[in-house]
């Protein structure tokens, strides 16, 4: 979401692509809270609030999410939880793609599951 505010192509032209072709857009609520946190202009906010409005489903974690979060990150040494529940969602959804600017520990987290290959990491600039 950071990215598509942003206006990055790449975030914009998959996220087209991905209503255009009724794809489930699925966002890890921490997403939503980690973006929509930062300061914006008012044109911004209300903006991510359309693009909030055309995702099909936000993934609230359970429990056994915030347990498979914490092994991921326990089994490749990376801090960021919000990176962590992303993966999650991804591999609740497979096959999936993530758009991410932090490629490296995106790819850390999921190289630590067997499914983790059948996710695709598209890099976009924040």
């Amino acid at each position: 979401m950071v990215a598509l505010g942003a206006g990055d192509p790449m975030a914009a032209a998959m996220f087209r692509r991905a209503v255009e072709s009724d794809w489930d857009v699925i966002l890890p609520v921490e997403v939503v809270a980690e973006v929509m946190r930062m300061p914006m202009a008012r044109g911004v906010w209300e903006w991510q609030k359309r693009i909030l409005g055309m995702v099909h489903r936000i993934a609230s974690p359970s429990v056994d999410d915030a347990l498979l979060a914490a092994g991921l990150l326990a089994s490749s040494g990376t801090v960021d939880v919000v990176d962590a529940f992303v993966v999650v969602a991804a591999l609740r959804a497979l096959p999936a793609f993530i758009l991410t600017s932090d490629q490296s520990d995106i790819r850390a987290l999921l190289d630590t599951q067997a499914d983790g290959s059948r996710v695709t990491v598209v890099h976009v600039d924040k």
